[in-house]
């Protein structure tokens, strides 16, 4: 039988439904908070030490989220039900929850979110970026990485009962240390049939991603059991200045997707209702437009089978309650888009539901369940 690892147990994988493959729901990311300097201070409008706050939600949107606390923490359980329950009223049914250890708290929470809003969670093991490692990580060898990883898999999450379905992996800074956990990452999704989902950002450099690639190819990674996610970044250009002084270098590029596709591999285009502009950072925001540009054209480039989207909910005001869209603009937007697109209902429920399904399947062990 064809099966899917969810946070309440082993389910068909016919079952999933309408997926997001990319969705946080409980974490911890204050790693990503900024220090707030003299300079930010002096030019900032709103106090930065508060909670989330409505008034300053156009501040937040537009650089300054990156200097709030608050607006990193994701890890209040019925605040994030709630978010969880308005993606089912609008029709979702599953979600990849690729918070790696570092990041990822409440694990035995997400099972009871998943059991009472009806939505199926995949809860991940891995290694997310270097500099969220917890401190047991940073003198493990090969072996122990993978013992780590199967004891996830096998035995259940931090002392629980819920096993990891996914495994995630990360490049941020390109140290050895990273690509090494590549290295040893490959055995364990080969034995287990789980999915690899890679994240690279937009600061991560061409060499990096292409190293990335190869290095689980070299390794013997089976392609069509991994995935990269945040693909959108390379869409486009998204430097103030380059736009400004040379706006013909910003136009749609999809040759790096188009490379990774063609190795057999999987893209995930994500961040659909992601906030606008970081004006701290000369960048200017990446529309949902040209996300959904990039995906019809990708689609009519006849790479559906190797394509599936996210929200990737991981900011406090991207979720419902805070502003933000929370997990529903995929559904929202970003299907009706796809028709608006001349992509038909086929293409779509292949994006959507299928190919999530089989990414998401493995063959059960009897020991798992």
């Amino acid at each position: 039988m064809n099966t899917v690892m969810t946070v309440c147990g082993p389910i068909p994988s016919e079952e999933m439904g309408l997926t997001s493959m990319h969705d946080h729901i409980l974490a911890d990311l204050s790693f990503f908070n900024e220090p707030i300097t003299e300079e930010v201070r002096r030019g900032c409008p709103i106090d930065l030490n508060s909670t989330v706050q409505l008034k300053d939600l156009s501040y937040l949107r537009n650089g300054l989220a990156a200097y709030n606390a608050d607006n990193w923490n994701l890890t209040d359980a019925d605040l994030m039900m709630q978010e969880v329950q308005h993606f089912k009223e609008r029709g979702g049914n599953s979600i990849l929850e690729p918070s790696a250890p570092g990041i990822r708290c409440g694990t035995d929470k997400l099972r009871l979110i998943s059991e009472r809003t009806g939505v199926h969670i995949i809860a991940s093991t891995g290694f997310y970026r270097e500099e969220t490692w917890p401190a047991r990580f940073t003198g493990m060898g090969p072996g122990d990485v993978q013992s780590y990883l199967l004891s996830e898999i096998n035995d259940g999450i931090d002392g629980t009962e819920v096993k990891a379905g996914h495994i995630k992996t990360a490049i941020a800074n390109g140290s050895e240390r990273e690509f090494d956990v590549l290295k040893a990452v490959v055995p364990v999704a080969n034995e287990t049939g789980l999915l690899v989902t890679a994240h690279t950002s937009g600061a991560t450099t061409v060499e990096n991603r292409r190293k990335l690639l190869r290095t689980f190819l070299q390794e013997g990674m089976n392609p069509e059991k991994l995935l990269l996610c945040h693909i959108q970044f390379t869409f486009v250009n998204q430097d103030v200045r380059t736009f400004l002084h040379e706006p013909e270098l910003c136009k749609l590029d999809l040759n790096w997707a188009k490379e990774v596709l063609d190795t057999g591999a999987n893209v995930c285009v994500d961040l659909f209702g992601y906030p606008s502009d970081n004006d701290m950072l000369d960048r200017f925001g990446q529309a949902d437009t040209v996300k959904l540009s990039g995906l019809v054209e990708l689609i009519k480039a006849g790479y559906a089978e190797q394509l599936v989207i996210g929200n990737d909910v991981y900011q406090k005001i991207m979720t419902r309650t805070f502003g933000g869209h929370g997990y529903c603009r995929i559904v929202d937007y970003a299907i009706p888009g796809l028709i608006a697109g001349g992509i038909d209902q086929e293409a779509i429920d292949q994006i959507t539901v299928s190919n999530p399904a089989r990414l998401l399947q493995f063959q059960l062990n009897t020991d798992r369940s």
